[in-house]
């Protein structure tokens, strides 16, 4: 339990370290065009993804007390993927989307199964 969300503390903090660092390489691999000439948006969701990493962190320390991070991990993976998936459906992005997308797909489930063992899902 303690790995699993250590490793979407990881994945995050990678995923945004790749919309920061380099833009151009990060668009062309994900198949999005075109390229923000003015990253500020780009940046601001990447800083989102890093502080949602940051809350997987500490929610790995203690799961249970962790639950209403988890849960808003699980929710906000799930309509990112759905955004997403719509975005390529729509033929706005490239289908190498769908590969982060795919992953984010999978905590999404994860967490949900994660919060009914630790009984934290009467409220989703």
């Amino acid at each position: 339990m303690k790995r699993l969300l250590l490793s979407a503390a990881c994945f995050n903090w990678s995923v945004a370290l790749l919309f920061v660092v380099d833009i151009q390489w990060t668009f062309t691999l994900l198949g999005i065009k075109p390229v923000p000439s003015e990253p500020l948006f780009v940046e601001l969701f990447a800083t989102l993804v890093f502080c949602f990493g940051i809350g997987y962190f500490w929610a790995s320390r203690d799961p249970r007390a962790g639950a209403p991070l988890i849960r808003l991990g699980a929710w906000s993976k799930l309509i990112l993927v759905l955004v997403g998936g719509l975005e390529v459906v729509r033929g706005l992005v490239s289908w190498p989307l769908l590969l982060p997308l795919a992953v984010d797909l999978f905590y999404a489930l994860v967490f949900f199964g994660l919060l009914q063992r630790l009984g934290a899902d009467q409220r989703l």
